[in-house]
Order: C-alpha cells, then sequence, then structure tokens
C-alpha cells in the first residue's frame, strides 16, 4: 500500500509543473527610446554625411504601426575635401516584417520615413553657405534583442534629397546609401511574458514525454496494485517481509524552467519544488542529482557555462535551505550551454532538472 501512495505523489507531481504564463503576444502602445550613429556616401563623393549622432523617441501602437522622432547632429563632406554640419529631425514609420506573433531573438522592420534638414556649408559654395532641404529615406532594420526590451540594430537603405552640394543643380534629387546603428529600450516588454516565455501547454508536453519515459515504471505499478488486490483476498498465512521504507525504487525526473539569462526561481516554480522536496525527504536513502543547462543560441559559452551553474545552485539551495532537504542526498553538475532537449524549442533548455541516482 505504501508503494500505492508514493506512486500517486509521484504522479501528481506531473500537472502542478504545468502552470499557465502570461500570453506571448505583442505589447500595443510601447513606448521607446533609442540612439545611434549614422553615416552616408556609397553612392556619391560630391556631399555626403561623414558621422552623425541620433537621438529619439517612438511608440510601437502595434506591429504594423510604430512612429520614431529623432533630433540628427553630425558632420559633412563637400567637394574639394570641404566640410560642414547637419542638423535636422526625422519622423519614421515602422512595420514588423519578421518577428511580429511572438517574441525572437532577432526580428526585421521596415523603416520609411522623412525628415527637415539644415546642411551648413560655410565658405565651401559661394552662393550659399547653408540649405534647408526635406529628405525621404527607406530602410530594412536588423534587430537583434539582447533582452525583452533591450535590442540593437543596424539598417541599411536609400536616401533621396536634393543636390545641397551642388549649387547648380541643388533643386534636383539625388540618391544615397546609408547605414544606422544603435540601441533602443521599450518601456514594456516587446512581448507579454517574453521574459517567461514558455507556455503552459510547452510545459505539459515537456511532462508528457518525461512521463512516457518511465512507461515501465507505470506497468510496475500497476503489478503492485494486482498483486496487493490479490494478497487483500486471501488469508495472510505467514508474514510478509518489511519493506524498506527508506528506499523509493524509482521516481520521475522533474524539470525546474527558468527565464531567459536568469538563475532564480519564479515564485512559482519554487511552490512547485515543495512537492517533490517532500518526496526526497521521505526516502532518506535515495540519492538526487541536479543538473543545470543553459540555451546554447543565447550567451557565450563562458556565459552558459555559469549560469548554468548556478540555476543547479538555485534548485540546490532551495530544497535544502527552503524546504529542509538533507544536503548529503543532494548532488550538483551543470552541462554549459546545451543543444535544444524538448520539443525543438530551445527556451525549454533554460532549465535545471532533479533526477534520481539508481
Amino acid at each position: 500500500m505504501k508503494k500505492t501512495i508514493m506512486w500517486a505523489m509521484v504522479t501528481l507531481l506531473l500537472p502542478t509543473s504545468s502552470i499557465a504564463q502570461n500570453e506571448n503576444s505583442f505589447q500595443k502602445n510601447n513606448w521607446f527610446v533609442t540612439g545611434g550613429v549614422s553615416t552616408e556616401g556609397f553612392m556619391n563623393t560630391d556631399g555626403y554625411i561623414t558621422a552623425a549622432g541620433k537621438l529619439g523617441v517612438g511608440l510601437w501602437v502595434n506591429p504594423w504601426l510604430g512612429l520614431k522622432l529623432e533630433g540628427i547632429a553630425g558632420g559633412l563632406h563637400l567637394q574639394n575635401n570641404y566640410s560642414g554640419q547637419v542638423y535636422g529631425g526625422h519622423l519614421t514609420y515602422m512595420a514588423r516584417l519578421y518577428g511580429a506573433k511572438t517574441y525572437k531573438p532577432f526580428n526585421l522592420n521596415l523603416a520609411l520615413g522623412a525628415g527637415f534638414y539644415r546642411y551648413n556649408t560655410g565658405d565651401a559654395l559661394e552662393k550659399y553657405s547653408y540649405m534647408n532641404t526635406i529628405n525621404g529615406n527607406l530602410g530594412i532594420q536588423a534587430v537583434y534583442n539582447i533582452t525583452p526590451q533591450w535590442s540593437i540594430y543596424a539598417e541599411p537603405g536609400l536616401t533621396v534629397q536634393p543636390q545641397y552640394y551642388n549649387p547648380e543643380k541643388k533643386k534636383d534629387a539625388a540618391l544615397s546609401g546609408y547605414l544606422t546603428a544603435g540601441i533602443t529600450y521599450t518601456f514594456k516588454e516587446q512581448f507579454k511574458g517574453a521574459s517567461k516565455n514558455i507556455s503552459a501547454a510547452e510545459m505539459e508536453l515537456v511532462q508528457s514525454q518525461l512521463k512516457s519515459m518511465h512507461e515501465e515504471n507505470a506497468n510496475l505499478r500497476k503489478q503492485v496494485n494486482t498483486l496487493e488486490e490479490e494478497k487483500n483476498n486471501r488469508p495472510v498465512v505467514t508474514a510478509a517481509a518489511p519493506e524498506n521504507e527508506n528506499r523509493l525504487a524509482d521516481a520521475v525526473e522533474y524539470v525546474a524552467f527558468f527565464d531567459i539569462n536568469k538563475a532564480y526561481l519564479s515564485d512559482k516554480e519554487a511552490v512547485n519544488l515543495e512537492a517533490y522536496a517532500n518526496l526526497i525527504k521521505k526516502y532518506p536513502e535515495n540519492k538526487f542529482v541536479i543538473t543545470g543547462y543553459a540555451d546554447k543560441q543565447t550567451g557565450t559559452a563562458e556565459f552558459n557555462e555559469r549560469l548554468s551553474k548556478l540555476r543547479a545552485e538555485a534548485v540546490y539551495n532551495t530544497l535544502v535551505d527552503k524546504y529542509g532537504v538533507d544536503k548529503n542526498q543532494l548532488t550538483m553538475e551543470y552541462r554549459g550551454g546545451v543543444d535544444t532537449m524538448f520539443q525543438d524549442n530551445p527556451r525549454l533548455s533554460r532549465a535545471a532538472i532533479i533526477k534520481m541516482v539508481k
């Protein structure tokens, strides 16, 4: 009967680990600030911005409508090796071309804008010393998301502007290539629950996969139940040999998930871990190993090595300090960054797994 109770406890651990997370959807009306540097030319050598700084603020209304207003200041290259300055303001419309439906490490944005610019040419041109223009641009912004709120980007594109550097053709349009690189901070996560981006369905699939690895144990449970029923239906002629109440024959693995680049357990994970801690304490003769992992696709090998170790330590410390598990029953290992372990989803590799030593 004690074995039956034990197996029931282990089975109950499976659904309790599947905690519903926030829906992974795009955060609407999300303000952001941005800064970067830009250069142009590439397609002409008569006049172009050598280097300019940009500072701006913007709003993502939805994935298909983002607006950004930037101030720009920098230096010019003019004919005959003269130099000048440029100042202006630029308004850009942006739309997500890739990465609009779910949080991804990379995404692509369309950038379409127009701005008012003042070009100070000084003594380089005889007919005027400055010129005010309205410019337009079209670019593709490649974004790498460092975290759900911080990102860096590179934006190549084309600019259409009057030939301010040529007095004879100052009203004619010219085409230049440009390249901008910068960093952006959004005041809210780009996607709801992006830092907790493991859905309840994904967690349930993982637990189901672990459960399927123990089908043999399930068959043993059925055999035990059958034997107990037979024993209850016949008279006892001899005393049964006492069971070892301090040792467990087998146990399912437990998986604790972590947020991206984090090594501390969420409150929900800590609550779920208590049931497994009680199971460990009930069988003091059993040993368990805690193995930490990291997502190989995020971070350097050195960073992931340390992160996986910290995740194993987080589970170890919670079991020992919070729930009173005997530290002599536990050992720790860490594997660093690993390939995808569950469901072809690298996010599910941000974990620590508790396994009974047989």
